[in-house]
């Protein structure tokens, strides 16, 4: 793989990273045990419509399909119509499982960003469309199941309409919305049980200067939330005294992207990945046969 100068970052997952270069190789990295994998060449999408333009944008999301134990990669190439109000989605998904590409439905919806990565939480993938390609258009979230390889739309905070701008991002494990209200600040919610609407808590308000934040991480202690800030700073955030404290670290570039990747032995080779799970189907197997043999002396007790 040609790495050149310059590393986009496609998504992180248990402590894999996915990465492309200039040239559109992807590749599967685990740091943490100096391995990678690179992923089959995958052609650019053209528009099947031939009323579509030439401006098409593409994004991607990485994350872990829990039911089949799998991690998968997915394409979004979406085609801007000449009129500026059609659009047309073609999403392809990538299996390491099987090490193969395969067409998906196509996305019933516009990409509000055009340059913004998929934000996975617990086997979906999740980004901020819109219906329509309209001015007054309210944005909305979409989750991809990974496992159902089906799209479901995630409810917003109650008071949401077309004169908050959001993004998302993950904190604490659970899905966060940075809402912008006419450009005034930003406030940032979680939704501490996902899917249910009810469930959305305001965490705190950042003042006007503050421009295109990312929430990271929160603290040892929980009393701090590390943002990234404009891809150009790192703050940390004091849930308590409300204040903001900017982290220097030498060394780092004018431009950079930063996130959250954990140590992990994850395989990023198949037959590897095959090997564990053979071995861990045979402990479950034992197990089951155990807990089996558990429950029949459980009845024969019962019955005497």
């Amino acid at each position: 793989m040609c790495y050149g100068n310059e590393i986009k970052i496609l998504g992180s997952c248990n402590g894999l990273l996915c990465i492309a270069n200039v040239a559109d190789d992807i590749a599967f990295w685990n740091p943490s045990i100096k391995t990678h994998r690179l992923l089959p060449f995958l052609p650019l999408d053209r528009s099947r419509d031939l009323r579509m333009s030439l401006r098409v944008y593409r994004v991607y999301g990485f994350g872990y399909d829990f039911i089949n134990e799998d991690y998968k990669l997915v394409r979004i190439s979406q085609f801007i119509g000449l009129d500026y109000r059609s659009f047309q989605s073609e999403v392809r998904i990538y299996s390491l499982r099987l090490n193969e590409w395969k067409s998906l439905e196509d996305m019933p919806y516009a990409l509000w960003y055009t340059d913004r990565m998929g934000v996975y939480l617990d086997g979906f993938l999740h980004w901020v469309v819109i219906r329509k390609i309209e001015l007054d258009e309210t944005g909305l979230i979409v989750a991809l199941d990974l496992a159902r390889e089906s799209y479901g739309e995630i409810p917003l905070p109650a008071f949401m309409n077309n004169d908050y701008q959001i993004d998302l991002g993950v904190l604490g494990g659970c899905l966060c919305v940075l809402a912008s209200f006419k450009e005034v600040g930003f406030d940032v919610w979680v939704m501490r049980e996902y899917g249910v609407k009810e469930s959305w808590t305001k965490l705190l308000k950042l003042g006007h200067s503050v421009l295109g934040i990312r929430p990271l991480t929160y603290s040892n202690t929980g009393g701090d939330i590390l943002f990234e800030e404009g891809y150009r700073k790192l703050f940390w955030y004091n849930l308590k005294s409300q204040t903001v404290e900017y982290v220097k670290i030498r060394g780092v570039p004018d431009v950079f992207e930063a996130l959250v990747c954990v140590c992990s032995l994850a395989p990023v080779n198949p037959s590897s990945r095959r090997r564990n799970r053979e071995s861990e189907e045979d402990s479950s197997k034992m197990r089951a046969e155990e807990e089996g043999i558990r429950e029949l002396v459980h009845e024969r007790v019962l019955q005497k």
